[in-house]
């Protein structure tokens, strides 16, 4: 009797630890439970990341009018490394249907032979933090291989390939999306060692075209190939099995092939690229950026994000002198960041290399790359940079300024005190109570004359009048952080800026960019 009731017992037993494992394993699908601490701590940093960038899902999109495939990240799947600088967690995606980027002898071969071994490509939702820096970002990284190199490595071509690490012997693409689904940029390996930089182009946009129009490197594609499959579930084997998978359309993806000088090692550079310290730098920052001197990634995809809002500043006169630039090719050399400098130096524009600068990561601001970029703009002018001028170009750039935002935004209008306090950037009575009362009556005088030149708000004029110019630059070198002195000068005879200076011109292009 007694071992009956044992054995009933030990039943009982058994079941309930049966039922208590499907409640937990119903319960917490995603649990991190089996994580190291360390992994499992920083895979809560990456979900939170995502959770504030994008909330749902991303929309990867290879060109306009192609349908939009929608990812999210699978938290079961992820792998951590990490090194000097950089700790890389790489996540699995799940999407809506199986898609690969094919290298296209590998999509012959894989047609073929009817083979999908053949067609394989990798993309991942990447959470990089910079050790140093203590900053993180999260991205996607796509990583296709070639035919050769697949059939290298047995069909295994991701198994020494991270976004930390690339094996010696890797020939393929790797290349970036951001969490808007947004190219970025991408690298061509070939034995381990980068040897071009791409850039998609985007065929069925009109500004892909113009940018690529004058451009020296080849072409080249990658097959975009999206499968529909059809399911079927074993109760036999316990596994969902992959019964007819059919290639449900392919789209040519072109790129731009561009060759890089001395080929680089495989763990190294890239823009999103490999960990390295010196970052890539991406399509839209080619565009005014020629090359990258010591920027990290993290860096580079704050100014890429400063720079992308362009295209909508309208109101702040940006927009403006940004597309001149564009359009006549005319661009900083060099970005660079230099940690020493002037107290009131934040961001520079060095003549002598032609290099932008910033002094910390914190310095690269909105505000500090439209203040250069004007600098840029005055040097295509003609504009000479020597001490005795260096007054009147920094008056000149922040008059700009208020005269577009007194006539787009306050639209004439100087008792809205809110929009006057909101405007990026300084006035150019910043700093008055350095003179007192004699500055409040300046700065009256100031308004009243910026009312007078636009026509009460109403027109974005292309005269000033001289007098007006020089009285008032003398103020901003009274009152401004330009202090003057042996370096900024403001009593200078200023000739030119009712017809060929700089101002003129970005007045007249401003004038011209209507405003939604």
């Amino acid at each position: 009797m007694e071992k009956r009731i044992f054995g009933l017992n030990l039943w009982i037993v058994f079941i309930a630890l049966i039922i208590i494992r499907l409640f937990y394993a119903c319960y917490d699908e995603d649990s991190d439970v089996d994580m190291p601490r360390e992994e499992s701590a920083v895979v809560a940093e990456a979900r939170a990341l995502y959770q504030e960038c994008v909330g749902n899902v991303v929309q990867i999109f290879t060109r306009t009018g192609s349908p939009a495939m929608m990812i999210k990240p699978e938290w079961k799947w992820v792998s951590m490394e990490k090194n000097e600088d950089y700790l890389a967690l790489e996540i699995g995606k799940v999407s809506e249907r199986g898609f690969y980027f094919v290298d296209p002898v590998a999509s012959e071969k894989a047609k073929a032979t009817g083979k999908s071994k053949y067609s394989q490509s990798k993309t991942s939702f990447v959470y990089l933090k910079d050790r140093k820096m203590e900053e993180s970002y999260m991205f996607l990284m796509t990583i296709s291989p070639t035919l050769d190199y697949t059939e290298k490595t047995n069909f295994k071509p991701f198994k020494k390939n991270s976004y930390l690490k690339r094996d010696k012997d890797f020939s393929g693409l790797i290349f970036y999306h951001d969490l808007q689904g947004k190219f970025v940029n991408g690298w061509r390996y070939k034995d381990g060692e980068i040897v071009s930089e791409i850039t998609l182009i985007d065929m069925d946009k009109q500004d892909f075209i113009l940018t690529r129009s004058g451009s020296t490197c080849p072409d080249g594609f990658i097959i975009y190939q999206v499968e529909q499959c059809y399911y079927t579930y074993s109760p036999y084997l316990g596994e969902v099995t992959y019964t007819d998978c059919k290639s449900w359309y392919e789209i040519d993806v072109i790129y731009q092939d561009c060759p890089v000088e001395t080929p680089k090692s495989g763990g190294g550079d890239g823009g999103y690229g490999g960990g390295g310290q010196v970052a890539g730098l991406t399509t839209k920052l080619k565009g005014i950026i020629k090359n990258n001197k010591n920027l990290s990634e993290g860096q580079i995809v704050k100014l890429d994000k400063i720079v992308d809002d362009l295209d909508d500043d309208c109101q702040n006169g940006n927009r403006a002198i940004y597309n001149d630039l564009i359009l006549s090719g005319t661009f900083f050399e060099n970005v660079e960041m230099r940690p020493s400098g002037p107290e009131y130096e934040t961001a520079g524009y060095d003549l002598n290399d032609r290099t932008l600068f910033f002094t910390d990561t914190d310095n690269i601001t909105y505000h500090g790359f439209t203040h250069e970029l004007f600098h840029l703009f005055q040097r295509k002018y003609g504009a000479t940079f020597t001490n005795e001028w260096l007054g009147l170009l920094e008056f000149e750039r922040t008059l700009y300024s208020d005269i577009i935002y007194f006539v787009n935004v306050l639209k004439g209008d100087w008792s809205d005190d809110y929009k006057i306090g909101a405007k990026v950037g300084d006035w150019v009575w910043r700093g008055l109570d350095k003179m007192g009362v004699d500055g409040f009556t300046t700065m009256v005088e100031y308004k009243k004359w910026l009312s007078n030149i636009t026509y009460n708000g109403t027109q974005i004029p292309t005269n000033i009048d001289a007098a007006g110019f020089k009285k008032f630059a003398e103020f901003f070198g009274n009152v401004s952080s330009y202090p003057k002195g042996d370096k900024y000068k403001y009593d200078m005879p200023y000739e030119g800026y009712s017809g060929t200076s700089a101002l003129f011109f970005a007045l007249t292009y401003a004038g011209n960019d209507l405003c939604n």
